[in-house]
């Protein structure tokens, strides 16, 4: 996420918003992983399927409009929690992280010839709320 790229540096002494994504690719280097990538295939495979799924929704005359995002997972459980009669509204498609791992486990495996029960997706984020998602039944 880009609030990670600027404000893991505040936590090493760095000044405030200094871009440190160079140095946490060092560094995650230096802790095992053979490759680190970034998480924006993921929000465009996110941004596509919302967008796939809206055009499907203005063109269906039963559909329930407007349509609220989903890849936030603290969104989707207060949407739960204190307003269920939304939860038509929210779009079927999955967190950037939620659509990019299993990719990685399938997709980037095979291209790069590696198993995929090898493979263990790790991923730095500023949510919390990402750990909840993970958890969730349904992922």
């Amino acid at each position: 996420a880009p609030a990670v790229r600027v404000g893991l540096g505040e936590e090493f002494g760095l000044d405030a918003g200094t871009f440190v994504e160079g140095k946490m690719v060092a560094a995650l280097r230096k802790l095992g992983g053979d490759y680190i990538l970034d998480t924006n295939f993921g929000a465009d495979m996110t941004i596509m399927e919302e967008a796939s799924e809206l055009l499907e929704r203005v063109i269906n005359s039963d559909a329930v409009l407007p349509q609220f995002t989903s890849c936030c997972p603290a969104w989707v459980k207060f949407a739960e929690t204190f307003y269920p009669e939304f939860l038509p509204n929210l779009s079927t498609a999955k967190s950037p992280i939620a659509m990019q791992a299993p990719t990685q486990k399938t997709y980037f495996a095979e291209k790069m010839g590696l198993d995929a029960k090898q493979i263990v997706a790790v991923a730095v984020t500023p949510c919390t709320a990402k750990k909840f998602e993970i958890r969730r039944d349904e992922m």
